[in-house]
């Protein structure tokens, strides 16, 4: 059945024509779409209020849309990735601010280390945030817990520049929990680190793969965005269609049932949704179809899923809370999940 669904995606996934994917590339790390302005930044599931710059009033576990309109006062936001403890913003004006766990004050911090690199694409796992820069740099910003605290508390180290990945033309990485996806610049898609359920793509479960792995599955199909979750990938074509694979135990990858798959497999429930951007949590994914509309699916216990309901949906399911509004950016964190809609 695997091969059957994968040939069906290649079918769909070859359909992107050579400008298409140019512009793709073109625009890589860009996110779903820009902002026009201010507006209004939505997170359901379980929050810090440190880490989202949110009241104390609306801290903790909740399934209901939470407003946190001020931080979109600094400008127009290109790009956001949330981690455990940790909310980074990529500003189109290329400013990069934070929020985490273990900041004094309820604000945003200023990510002075890339001061001379103007960065374009960011994305964050548990233990760390990788930055790629527009010349092509790509630093990994450690986070590490401090010890002799009561709550968790993060501390940052200096970024370090990854000589290894920059050799390979990266233009986009996805961070997982023990897991890494990346997406060259010629349109290979590479992965390494821990296999145990299938999340490298290779056909195969394994213990763990320290050198990167060619993901020949996908080789001849334009990949316009990828995405990593606790074990869980995601790659995304030009043409739209949408390709999941590793651990499934709570239907993270939306195919309708709760077994692993070992190899990219064509997500057929996302068939016609015009999908142009997918996020993934621990063990719940969050895509955005290009009319602005949020599906989600996977993992519900912390209210993740934004459906007033804390079970888990093996199919992606509208978020009904959102009706009417055209969200223009999404970003899920281990157990929460981030919407962006801007001012009309």
């Amino acid at each position: 059945r695997g091969g059957e669904e994968l040939e069906e995606g290649r079918r769909r996934g070859e359909g992107g024509r050579e400008g298409e994917m140019e512009r793709h590339r073109e625009r890589e790390g860009e996110g779903p779409r820009q902002t026009e302005g201010e507006g209004s930044m939505l997170c359901w599931g379980q929050v810090g209020c440190k880490q989202l710059g949110l009241t104390p009033g609306q801290y903790g576990v909740s399934s209901e849309a939470t407003h946190s309109d001020r931080l979109l006062k600094h400008g127009r936001v290109r790009h956001i990735c949330c981690g455990d403890g940790i909310t980074v913003f990529v500003f189109v004006d290329r400013k990069v601010l934070y929020t985490m766990s273990g900041q004094k004050q309820r604000k945003l911090g200023y990510i002075n280390e890339f001061k001379k690199e103007r960065i374009h694409f960011v994305d964050s796992e548990a233990s760390r945030v990788v930055f790629i820069t527009e010349g092509g740099n790509i630093f990994s910003w450690t986070l590490k817990e401090n010890r002799g605290v009561s709550s968790k508390e993060l501390r940052l180290t200096k970024p370090e520049l990854l000589k290894t990945l920059c050799q390979t033309r990266v233009i986009q990485v996805a961070c997982g929990k023990d897991h890494s996806l990346a997406l060259c610049k010629d349109g290979q898609l590479i992965a390494w680190g821990q296999n145990a359920h299938g999340q490298l793509g290779l056909g195969t479960k394994d213990a763990s793969h320290t050198s990167s792995q060619c993901l020949k599955s996908m080789a001849g199909i334009p990949i316009a965005q990828i995405a990593a979750g606790g074990a869980h990938s995601f790659a995304l074509s030009v043409s739209g269609a949408v390709f999941g694979w590793g651990r499934n135990d709570r239907g993270q990858l939306g195919l309708g049932d709760t077994e692993d798959r070992h190899k990219p497999t064509y997500v057929k429930p996302l068939e016609g949704k015009k999908t142009i951007h997918i996020s993934c949590g621990e063990e719940h994914t969050a895509v955005l179809t290009k009319d602005g509309s949020v599906f989600t699916f996977g993992a519900g216990s912390f209210g993740q899923l934004g459906h007033n309901k804390r079970r888990d949906e093996i199919k992606p399911r509208l978020v009904a809370e959102l009706f009417g509004a055209k969200v223009s950016q999404i970003a899920c964190g281990s157990y929460h999940t981030l919407v962006l809609v801007p001012s009309s």
